[in-house]
Parts: structure tokens; C-alpha cells; sequence
């Protein structure tokens, strides 16, 4: 449905959301429902991620499925979810724009066809990420991800008896396929519920339509320790590796922890480095969100390349080329 009123072009991306909003009936809802469900599913991923960290759920024989969970986790936050914020055509999707392009410049020449060469077709690629690429891998990751919890059966939990193994043993598993599926109609139904009401109660929100340069605008909350890191050191390219930094990591996890024992108790040494990371992420969070917002590095669009100036995206009078100097 949102597909059908918003318009990818930069120069008609901000206006579009407004008229979606201003305009079309349910159309905030509706809007606000998608918002509000990406914070939810995001909120999901981490807390998944959280308990299958403290559980040693990762442990063989489901290595895969860990990693398989990562690049759930991946996909969603720094692919769905980032292509998301760029879309809606106002002042913080200008300022991550720039800061995705700074990033992909990171893998050479496959950056640059990541990147594109101007900002149009630029946010017009990213949108059908969006829309098309994105969801059909992430169908596919969760299928896989799906098929190997079928395959090696439930992790068991941390403490008693079973703590030290592979697996439930078959005399001690409950709940029959039919019983999970209605738990997960039960739950899933007060889930989107629960949105559905935030969604009525606060609408999306939208700032701004884009000045055409950069402003120093924080990014949304999930990305704001790596606006953190970026602010200690002045560069953007500082959060390409505050993101490898962190996948590698827990794709260490498992490789580190090799031990069949999944109590949290006794595994003091992994519960104590997640636990710093963790940490350390909700520290440089909060320093970034109390922090005055910071401009770093200036990104100009590629010569060449139209975006739109403040204050209309309608109109080829709002438009400027490259390369004019901007003030601050």
C-alpha cells in the first residue's frame, strides 16, 4: 500500500510522505504502522540475540544457526531497516545518505556500484533494495534459519540436568507442531496489536524536507553509538569498522565458547566480555544522544548530481548543482 503513494526520487520523496500523510485516508496509520513495527522488529532482533547469547543456544551443533541469526540481524537493521531511513526524502535521509555513501567507498570498486554515481538513481536503487531485494532475503534467511531449529530440535535451557547437552531428550520435549503454531498466532496477534495502537497514538515522524547538504542530524537510535564513535574521531569511515568490529565478534562468539556447558554461571569469561560490548554499545548510545550534534566529514553529492534545496522538492527552481559552496 505505502508503495503506492511514495515517490523514491529525491526531489519528490519528502512530499510525497507528506501528501501520504496530509491526504490519503489511514494514510499516517498506515505509515506509522510500518514505522512503528520496524523499532518493534528491530527491539525483537536484539533481544533475540541477547538470549540465545546468554543461553549458549549458539553452541553445537547449531553454529550455523547462530550465524544464519546474524545475518538475520544484519539485514534487518543495517539493510531493511537503514534503506527505510534514507527513503522519506527529509534532512536526516540526506545526512545518512551521505553517511552510506562513506561507508560503501569502504569496499572499492564494489562500493561505488553500491553507491551509485548520483543521488537519483542512487535512492531509486535503494528503495528497490527495499522493497524487492532486501524482504526476499530476508524470507530466505528465515526459512534457513527455520529449517536448521527444525533440524537440531530446541537448544536446552541453561540449567539443570540438561545443560551440558546437545539436545532435549525425546522423553522430556513437549508441545506438539500444532500447539507452537497457535502460541505464535496468539502472541504474533497481540504483537502487531500492541503497534497498531502505538501507531494510532504517535504517528511517524518527519522532519524537515532535505537542504541539499549535510546538517549533522543525529541518526535514528540504533545507529547511534556508531554516531558516537564517529564524533570521538571525526570520521565517517569510523563506522564501517565499528560495524565490522561488532559482527566479528559475535561471530567469534561460538568459535571462543566451545564448550558443551551452557550456564551463564559458568561461563564467566564469555558472560563478562558480552557483557562489556553490551555495555559499551548503551554508553556510547547515551553519550551520542546527550552529545550537541556534530557535522563531520562534508559529503558533496558526485559532480554533476541534482539535489534538492531547501525548502521545496517539487521544483527545478529548488534544485542546485553540486560543487556550489554551502554554507554553515
Amino acid at each position: 500500500l505505502l508503495q503506492q503513494f511514495i515517490d523514491p526520487s529525491p526531489e519528490r520523496a519528502h512530499a510525497s510522505v507528506k501528501a501520504l500523510v496530509e491526504r490519503v485516508p489511514g494514510g499516517s496509520w498506515l505509515r506509522a504502522f510500518h514505522y512503528w513495527t520496524a523499532q518493534a522488529v528491530v527491539v525483537a532482533l536484539m533481544l533475540h540475540i541477547l538470549r540465545v547469547f546468554i543461553t549458549g543456544a549458539y553452541k553445537q551443533p547449531r553454529i550455523l544457526t547462530w550465524y544464519f541469526g546474524l545475518g538475520l540481524l544484519g539485514l534487518g537493521v543495517f539493510g531493511s531497516y537503514f534503506t527505510g531511513t534514507v527513503l522519506k526524502g527529509d534532512q536526516e535521509a540526506f545526512d545518512a545518505l551521505a553517511h552510506y555513501r562513506a561507508g560503501v567507498e569502504w569496499f572499492g570498486a564494489a562500493g561505488s556500484f553500491l553507491a551509485s554515481a548520483d543521488w537519483i538513481s542512487l535512492n531509486v536503487k535503494l528503495y528497490a533494495s527495499h522493497v524487492t531485494i532486501l524482504p526476499l532475503l530476508l524470507v530466505l534467511l528465515i526459512a534457513a534459519h527455520f529449517y536448521l531449529v527444525n533440524v537440531h530440535s530446541l537448544s536446552p535451557l541453561p540449567f539443570g540436568d540438561d545443560a551440558a547437552r546437545t539436545a532435549v531428550p525425546a522423553d522430556r520435549m513437549t508441545g506438539t507442531f500444532l500447539e507452537h503454531a497457535t502460541r505464535i498466532l496468539i502472541y504474533g496477534s497481540l504483537y502487531f496489536a500492541l503497534v497498531a495502537v502505538i501507531a494510532w497514538v504517535y504517528p511517524a515522524p518527519l522532519g524537515e524536507p532535505s537542504a541539499g547538504m549535510e546538517m549533522g542530524i543525529k541518526p535514528p537510535w540504533p545507529f547511534l553509538w556508531l554516531y558516537a564513535l564517529e564524533n570521538m574521531t571525526g570520521r565517517m569511515d569510523t563506522m564501517m569498522h565499528g560495524i565490522i568490529a561488532f559482527f566479528v565478534l559475535l561471530a567469534l562468539v561460538p568459535v571462543l565458547d566451545r564448550g558443551t556447558d551452557r550456564h551463564p554461571a559458568r561461563r564467566k569469561i564469555t558472560m563478562g566480555l558480552g557483557a562489556a560490548v553490551l555495555l559499551g554499545l548503551i554508553g556510547l548510545s547515551v553519550y551520542a544522544a546527550v552529545a550537541p550534534p556534530q557535522l563531520h566529514e562534508h559529503e558533496h553529492a558526485p559532480p554533476g548530481a541534482m539535489v534538492p534545496s531547501a525548502p521545496g522538492p517539487l521544483h527545478d527552481e529548488g534544485m542546485v548543482e553540486d560543487g556550489e559552496e554551502h554554507g554553515h
